[in-house]
């Protein structure tokens, strides 16, 4: 119940308004869902680690350990970036796009996980949101800002979204085709921590919003990327 009122109360203060913050924006280039991998590579380089999603529960590989892995939807590509507001651990998902070729699917982004390394008080939200580049190509012009249901999560949508955009969301949600669409749309959520109420994680994903409370505020981000 604290996380609960101390959410409503940073957000409500905010809820005449948007949120915009004086930070400038990082100049890396934003890392998007549905992405190729190859651009993925061409921005970051080669991961840190990996993530292999085969093991159980799913384990780091050390890339001394298997050397250079193309993008694939068995392992997840994890990077580590460092800015002067945070430490963050970047972990890339991908799945197969076989739209264009059956024998040479396209490894596409399908979620980016941002664990922080120190947490960030939600008060600090928009300096931490204008820190990354993802949260700005994400949001465009605007984001709205829920409450999860369970005071646990923060919930963000582009306020705007074209058919094509939609479309595109429940495609990648579908895993390319491998699920049937269920009303997924692009969804930003920032994981808190129960005790305090301070946000430990950043998702992006297309997904559905069955978890959402009311919109409570806006973000704008300073620029697109």
């Amino acid at each position: 119940m604290r996380i609960s009122l101390r959410v409503v109360v940073v957000l409500t203060a905010c809820s005449t308004g948007t949120l915009v913050s004086a930070q400038v924006p990082s100049q890396r280039t934003a890392i998007k869902l549905g992405m190729p991998g190859s651009e993925v590579r061409r921005i970051l380089g080669v991961p840190k680690t990996y993530m292999d999603g085969r093991a159980h529960p799913p384990a780091y590989v050390s890339r001394q350990t298997v050397g250079g892995i193309p993008p694939s939807r068995v392992y997840e590509d994890i990077y580590e970036l460092q800015t002067p507001v945070n430490t963050y651990e970047l972990n890339v998902e991908y799945e197969s796009d076989d739209s264009e070729s059956r024998l040479h699917p396209v490894p596409r982004v399908i979620r980016i996980l941002l664990d922080l390394d120190r947490r960030m008080d939600v008060n600090d939200m928009n300096k931490l949101l204008e820190d990354l580049p993802e949260a700005a190509a994400f949001c465009g012009v605007e984001c709205t800002v829920a409450i999860g249901i369970r005071a646990d999560t923060l919930y963000l949508h582009p306020k705007n979204l074209t058919p094509i955009e939609l479309a595109e969301a429940e495609r990648i949600g579908s895993l390319f085709g491998m699920f049937p669409g269920k009303g997924k749309k692009p969804t930003m959520w920032l994981a808190l921590e129960r005790a305090g109420g301070s946000i430990i994680k950043v998702v992006l994903i297309d997904d559905e919003s069955s978890l959402e409370g009311p919109v409570r505020a806006s973000w704008k981000p300073q620029r697109a990327y």
